[in-house]
């Protein structure tokens, strides 16, 4: 039987059941989500109901586990259960540059609920370089733009307006504009 494992490889008859699992569990707290049941989609309580909680603590593994970690953050910040949502976070990895981006930018955002702003404009820092798609990076810069003004950061912030005058002008209707004067006048 060895010989037939190390043909075919040990880790795939482990996984494979382990991801048809994490799957079920997986979309189990995804419809408790869809019905507004926030609770029992975050579940973590129970096996009965694993929810992403669950699901993520039995699955990390799995990239559905690791999506479902990514789920518990979000629920956990709703809640205003912001270390927890940022812990949850700062766990989760994938090979999707803007999952990526959305990562640092949850975090930025439980950072910001911790009176961490200094550490969230560094994470929105992150979440503008991970994703090379325009839409997020013109979001996670006028983030990072608006969080630098609110913390009297005005060069910081200029820059991060002028990055979008120059390159993402489609998605900002000229507001850019305005936070550049802001930038200049604002104490």
């Amino acid at each position: 039987i060895l010989g037939v494992l190390g043909f075919f490889g040990y880790q795939q008859f482990v996984v494979a059941p382990k991801n048809a699992e994490a799957v079920k569990t997986y979309l189990s707290a995804q419809k408790n989500l869809t019905e507004g049941k926030d609770k029992e989609a975050l579940g973590g309580k129970s096996a009965a109901n694993p929810g992403f909680l669950g699901t993520y603590n039995e699955y990390s593994s799995t990239k559905v586990g690791k999506l479902a970690g990514y789920n518990a953050a979000l629920l956990k910040f709703k809640e205003g259960k912001f270390q927890e949502a940022y812990d949850l976070m700062d766990k989760f990895s994938s090979d999707n540059k803007t999952l990526e981006a959305m990562k640092y930018g949850v975090m930025a955002d439980a950072q910001s609920g911790l009176n961490k702003n200094t550490e969230a404009l560094s994470l929105l820092d992150k979440a503008v370089s991970a994703s090379n798609d325009p839409y997020t990076t013109y979001y996670f810069t006028r983030k990072a733009g608006i969080l630098a003004l609110g913390l009297k950061k005005n060069a910081e912030a200029k820059k991060y307006f002028t990055t979008i005058d120059e390159k993402y002008q489609d998605y900002d209707n000229g507001m850019s504009d305005s936070y550049i004067e802001m930038s200049k006048y604002l104490n």
